[in-house]
Protein backbone atom coordinates (compact mmCIF):
# COMPACT_ATOMS: atom_id res chain seq x y z
CA UNK A 1 0.00 0.00 0.00
CA UNK A 2 1.52 3.30 -1.06
CA UNK A 3 0.74 6.53 0.62
CA UNK A 4 0.89 9.81 -1.19
CA UNK A 5 2.52 12.72 0.59
CA UNK A 6 0.19 15.27 2.10
CA UNK A 7 0.59 18.62 0.44
CA UNK A 8 0.01 21.90 2.22
CA UNK A 9 -2.55 24.16 0.59
CA UNK A 10 -0.95 26.54 -1.84
CA UNK A 11 -1.44 30.11 -0.57
CA UNK A 12 -0.58 31.81 -3.85
CA UNK A 13 -3.09 32.14 -6.69
CA UNK A 14 -2.12 29.91 -9.59
CA UNK A 15 -3.47 32.33 -12.17
CA UNK A 16 -4.02 36.00 -12.71
CA UNK A 17 -6.67 37.90 -10.83
CA UNK A 18 -9.65 39.64 -12.46
CA UNK A 19 -8.97 43.31 -13.21
CA UNK A 20 -10.92 44.87 -10.31
CA UNK A 21 -9.29 42.52 -7.80
CA UNK A 22 -5.93 43.43 -9.29
CA UNK A 23 -6.76 47.13 -8.86
CA UNK A 24 -7.39 46.47 -5.15
CA UNK A 25 -4.08 44.62 -4.92
CA UNK A 26 -2.28 47.57 -6.52
CA UNK A 27 -3.64 49.82 -3.76
CA UNK A 28 -2.63 47.34 -1.06
CA UNK A 29 0.89 46.93 -2.45
CA UNK A 30 1.33 50.69 -1.93
CA UNK A 31 -0.83 51.40 1.12
CA UNK A 32 -1.12 48.24 3.26
CA UNK A 33 -2.54 47.70 5.71
CA UNK A 34 -5.72 49.43 4.56
CA UNK A 35 -9.41 49.36 5.37
CA UNK A 36 -12.18 48.94 2.81
CA UNK A 37 -12.85 52.69 3.02
CA UNK A 38 -9.16 53.49 2.40
CA UNK A 39 -9.00 51.15 -0.61
CA UNK A 40 -12.23 52.67 -1.94
CA UNK A 41 -10.76 56.17 -1.54
CA UNK A 42 -7.53 55.29 -3.32
CA UNK A 43 -9.44 53.70 -6.19
CA UNK A 44 -11.66 56.80 -6.46
CA UNK A 45 -8.56 59.02 -6.53
CA UNK A 46 -7.42 56.99 -9.55
CA UNK A 47 -10.77 57.57 -11.26
CA UNK A 48 -12.32 54.22 -10.38
CA UNK A 49 -15.45 55.02 -8.40
CA UNK A 50 -16.85 51.88 -6.76
CA UNK A 51 -19.46 51.46 -4.05
CA UNK A 52 -18.21 50.56 -0.58
CA UNK A 53 -20.01 47.20 -0.81
CA UNK A 54 -18.32 46.45 -4.14
CA UNK A 55 -14.86 47.05 -2.68
CA UNK A 56 -15.82 44.96 0.37
CA UNK A 57 -16.87 42.10 -1.93
CA UNK A 58 -13.63 42.35 -3.93
CA UNK A 59 -11.49 42.27 -0.77
CA UNK A 60 -13.50 39.34 0.62
CA UNK A 61 -12.92 37.42 -2.62
CA UNK A 62 -9.20 38.16 -2.37
CA UNK A 63 -9.22 36.91 1.24
CA UNK A 64 -10.97 33.66 0.19
CA UNK A 65 -8.32 33.21 -2.52
CA UNK A 66 -5.68 33.81 0.17
CA UNK A 67 -4.29 36.72 -1.84
CA UNK A 68 -4.80 39.07 1.12
CA UNK A 69 -4.95 38.71 4.87
CA UNK A 70 -7.28 40.67 7.08
CA UNK A 71 -7.01 41.64 10.69
CA UNK A 72 -9.72 43.11 12.89
CA UNK A 73 -8.84 46.64 13.99
CA UNK A 74 -11.60 48.19 16.06
CA UNK A 75 -14.82 47.79 14.08
CA UNK A 76 -13.07 47.48 10.70
CA UNK A 77 -10.81 44.97 9.04
CA UNK A 78 -7.41 46.00 7.74
CA UNK A 79 -6.26 44.19 4.60
CA UNK A 80 -2.68 43.39 3.59
CA UNK A 81 -1.34 41.55 0.54
CA UNK A 82 -0.15 37.97 1.01
CA UNK A 83 1.18 37.75 -2.52
CA UNK A 84 3.81 39.95 -4.05
CA UNK A 85 3.56 42.11 -7.11
CA UNK A 86 6.48 40.09 -8.48
CA UNK A 87 4.50 36.85 -8.19
CA UNK A 88 1.60 38.39 -10.09
CA UNK A 89 3.99 39.76 -12.72
CA UNK A 90 5.35 36.25 -13.21
CA UNK A 91 1.84 34.89 -13.74
CA UNK A 92 1.02 37.65 -16.23
CA UNK A 93 4.26 37.05 -18.11
CA UNK A 94 3.59 33.31 -18.30
CA UNK A 95 0.12 34.01 -19.71
CA UNK A 96 1.55 36.46 -22.25
CA UNK A 97 4.18 33.92 -23.25
CA UNK A 98 1.65 31.09 -23.55
CA UNK A 99 -0.91 33.10 -25.54
CA UNK A 100 1.26 35.13 -27.92
CA UNK A 101 4.73 33.60 -28.30
CA UNK A 102 6.20 30.25 -29.28
CA UNK A 103 9.05 30.35 -26.76
CA UNK A 104 10.86 32.51 -24.26
CA UNK A 105 13.42 33.26 -26.97
CA UNK A 106 10.60 34.49 -29.25
CA UNK A 107 9.37 36.80 -26.47
CA UNK A 108 12.91 38.03 -25.74
CA UNK A 109 13.51 38.82 -29.43
CA UNK A 110 10.25 40.76 -29.61
CA UNK A 111 11.10 42.74 -26.47
CA UNK A 112 14.56 43.58 -27.85
CA UNK A 113 12.98 44.88 -31.07
CA UNK A 114 10.44 47.00 -29.16
CA UNK A 115 13.14 48.44 -26.92
CA UNK A 116 15.41 49.16 -29.89
CA UNK A 117 12.63 51.14 -31.57
CA UNK A 118 11.96 53.10 -28.38
CA UNK A 119 15.64 53.87 -27.82
CA UNK A 120 16.04 55.01 -31.43
CA UNK A 121 12.94 57.22 -31.31
CA UNK A 122 13.41 60.96 -31.14
CA UNK A 123 11.76 62.89 -28.31
CA UNK A 124 8.62 63.85 -30.33
CA UNK A 125 8.26 60.25 -31.57
CA UNK A 126 8.66 58.96 -28.01
CA UNK A 127 5.97 61.36 -26.77
CA UNK A 128 3.63 60.23 -29.57
CA UNK A 129 4.32 56.55 -28.70
CA UNK A 130 3.68 57.21 -25.01
CA UNK A 131 0.42 59.02 -25.81
CA UNK A 132 -0.75 56.14 -28.01
CA UNK A 133 -0.19 53.70 -25.15
CA UNK A 134 -2.47 55.63 -22.78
Amino acid sequence: MSSSPIRAPRPLPARELPQLELECMRVLWREAPASVRQVQGELAAQGLRLAYTTVLTLLDRLARKQAVSREKHGRAFLYSPRISREHMRSLALERLLHNYFHSRQDLAAWLRSVLAVEIAATEPERAAMDASLL
